[in-house]
């Protein structure tokens, strides 16, 4: 079944309702170019490889960082001053902590920011295998409106 479109062409509702399979980080990404998110700022690690192949596949800007705080301060920058949201990325456990005083400065400015952390493998979680810490309990306090 195709319906017509009034912009000169017609839309095959089978291609819509198709299952189209893709990473978490293919869908994040796709997300935020749907939203119109500016530069991404941030300085990952491996577990964020997906996201950044998919950003940059689809043509997303990423500004690398030397530290995950001038990240978050960066993105609190962007979004005072564009009044769109800022975005920022870190890898797990110290990446991800480090994120908090510029997500605290964001929310208590009202600034719109995206922080978006690495986190372990679930079959490697809570072995001690990696730099992970309890980042969820950690960065609850710097993203929850009062």
């Amino acid at each position: 079944m195709a319906v017509n479109t009034n912009i000169g062409g017609n839309i095959n509702l089978m291609d819509l309702n198709s299952v189209r399979r893709m990473t978490g980080g293919q869908a994040l990404a796709e997300m935020l170019k749907l939203a119109g998110v500016g530069p991404i700022f941030g300085m990952g690690g491996f577990q964020l490889l997906p996201f950044y192949e998919a950003c940059r596949t689809l043509g997303l800007r990423h500004l690398l960082i030397n530290d995950e705080r001038c990240g978050a301060f960066a993105a609190d920058a962007y979004a005072k001053v564009t009044n769109r949201p800022g975005c920022v990325d870190a890898t797990l456990g110290p990446g991800a902590t480090n994120l908090i005083t510029g997500l605290v400065e964001s929310l208590n400015a009202g600034a719109p920011l995206i922080a978006i952390t690495g986190d372990a493998h679930r079959g490697h979680a809570r072995k001690n295998m990696t730099q992970e810490a309890r980042q969820v309990e950690a960065l609850r306090q710097g993203t929850h409106s009062r």
